[in-house]
């Protein structure tokens, strides 16, 4: 008898792979994380990038937030402080868009070219903070965020943006397909893995029919 198989078969899994839920609220906590971390470093890349002729036309959005909360003085800020700022709402509304609307879109559209399939993320991500623009201002009566130019829709996004969304989206689908595959090289997840029901792409099959059995 092989000890070793009979000993990981018994050994517990991890909280998050014990069941569709708790690998669905693991996946939230990363998407926020990373969303979050990835605010802070956005105030640079767009002072930078606004700064720098030859990526001016991607940082033309007027990205604000209600004046009545004193934080518009993070874009005078040195760069070379690297200071950024989000708010903790910002989790849940960068955790939710990835689960609810990058994770189905890529599901369905994962054959497709990753240009598609980046355009249509980043039109999923503009509706997405539209509607959580506007009920965050009707949860809190502040504007967590505004757009005052001219590509501003409604206030709460802008199509200035769509550059910056496709990238966020094709982050989301990386970070998606990065936690399936871990799944799926751990044997003793195998029933979470298949109740997934997600296809796999050619790069990630070819590692799991290469693991060992």
């Amino acid at each position: 008898m092989n000890t070793t198989h009979s000993e990981a078969r018994h050994t517990p899994l991890p909280w998050p792979l014990r069941g569709a839920t708790q690998f669905a609220l693991a996946r939230l906590v990363v998407y926020g994380t990373v969303g979050l971390a990835s605010e802070l470093f956005f105030y640079n890349l767009c002072k930078v990038g606004r700064g720098t002729p030859v990526l001016r036309w991607a940082f033309q959005f007027d990205w604000r937030v209600d004046p009545r909360l004193g934080l518009d003085a993070v874009w005078s800020a040195p760069t070379e402080a690297l200071y950024g700022q989000a708010s903790l709402w910002m989790f849940l509304v960068y955790g939710g868009c990835s689960l609810l609307l990058v994770e189905p879109l890529y599901r369905r559209c994962m054959r497709w070219p990753l240009a598609a399939r980046a355009l249509v993320y980043a039109l999923a991500i503009l509706a997405g903070e539209w509607v959580t623009g506007w009920g965050l201002r009707a949860l809190t009566t502040y504007d967590i965020w505004y757009y005052a130019d001219a590509g501003a829709l409604g206030r709460m996004t802008s199509l200035y943006l769509v550059p910056a969304w496709c990238v966020t989206g094709l982050i989301a689908e990386g970070l998606y397909r990065g936690m399936l595959l871990l799944v799926s090289l751990v044997p003793q997840a195998a029933p979470l893995f298949q109740r997934l029901r997600v296809p796999q792409p050619e790069q990630e099959q070819a590692v799991l029919e290469a693991r060992p059995a």
